[in-house]
């Protein structure tokens, strides 16, 4: 979806309907929809902040750190 979100935000800054975007884009309405919404909210095409993996308990410095607490 990330690729498609400029071409989604030029075609309605245009005034190309939602549903038509998304036969043009071969894509479904309901994503064109979130793609204006994030425009709309953010002013950017960009990926909300959050949306990376999570760092877990598992990491390689908690594991060290795990362990060496455990050696004493």
């Amino acid at each position: 979806m990330k690729e498609f979100r400029p071409a989604i935000i030029r075609m309605h800054e245009r005034g190309v309907e939602k549903r038509e975007i998304g036969r043009l884009l071969g894509i479904h309405e309901a994503t064109v929809r979130k793609a204006i919404k994030r425009f709309e909210e953010t002013e950017s095409n960009e990926d909300r902040p959050g949306r990376s993996r999570k760092k877990t308990a598992r990491s390689q410095g908690n594991v060290q750190h795990a362990r060496r607490m455990s050696n004493r």
